[in-house]
This record gives structure tokens, C-alpha cells and sequence, in this order.
């Protein structure tokens, strides 16, 4: 039952001398995989952000193009949804505004039409009253 201590002095000193390399090894390693996980969060979202200044240009050609699984990808597809039914609501409204123009259009030409209409027997009827009423003719 009795032993020596001396492969436990001698597993401290090499825990001792390799501490410093596994701390370092670990350090390293955490700040490459940090720097993955944060590039591969930041190059969707850039990209989002990039096709949005595009479709804040109202460049009909814009769309998010990231295709994931998580929150990102879903983010990705309401962005494009979105921007799909404000060009569909923007050319309803230019339509609408198209339709209106007409409307108005027409409405002028009618009221010329009808004022025209309108002028021309209150003109004869000023010029028989005038007649009248300097006695020319008979009435």
C-alpha cells in the first residue's frame, strides 16, 4: 500500500510545463471559431443590407438571396415578400392614378360639350330678347 510519491511530482511537472500551451491552444481556438460563428451571422445580414439600399432604390430587380434555415433565411423571406406586395401596391396605385387621369379627362370634355350645348340656345334666346326688346320684328 505504500508508494512513492514521485509519479505524482512528476505528472505535476509536465501538467505545469504544458498548461501554458494548452491554455494558449484553447485561447486560439475559441477566437478562430469566434470569428467563423460571427462571419457566418454578419455575411447574410451585410447581404440583407445590401439588397435593401437596392430595393430602397425601387430596383425591381432586388431580392434577398440567403437561403438558411434559421432566422435569417426567414428574415430573408419576409423581406422579399414585403417588397413584392409594395411593388404590387405601387402598380395598383399608378393604375388607379392612370384610371383617374382618364376619369377626369373625360369629365372635362363632357362639361365643354355640355357648355357648349348650353351657350348656344341662351345665345339666341339673348338675341331674340334683344330683338324684343328694341322691337324688331313681331312678337
Amino acid at each position: 500500500m505504500s508508494s512513492t510519491l514521485q509519479p505524482v511530482y512528476e505528472a505535476k511537472s509536465a501538467v505545469v510545463i504544458l498548461l501554458p500551451f494548452t491554455l494558449l491552444l484553447s485561447l486560439v481556438l475559441s477566437v478562430l471559431f469566434a470569428l467563423l460563428y460571427s462571419q457566418k451571422i454578419t455575411r447574410p445580414l451585410s447581404e440583407i443590407s445590401k439588397t435593401t439600399e437596392r430595393m430602397k432604390s425601387l430596383d425591381k430587380s432586388a431580392l434577398c438571396r440567403v437561403v438558411t434555415g434559421d432566422e435569417i433565411g426567414v428574415l430573408s423571406h419576409n423581406i422579399n415578400e414585403l417588397y413584392e406586395s409594395l411593388l404590387a401596391s405601387m402598380e395598383n396605385i399608378r393604375k388607379e392614378s392612370m384610371r383617374v387621369s382618364e376619369a377626369e379627362a373625360a369629365k372635362i370634355d363632357f362639361l365643354r360639350a355640355a357648355s357648349h350645348e348650353l351657350k348656344t340656345p341662351v345665345t339666341a334666346l339673348c338675341g331674340m330678347l334683344d330683338n324684343m326688346i328694341m322691337g324688331i320684328g313681331r312678337y
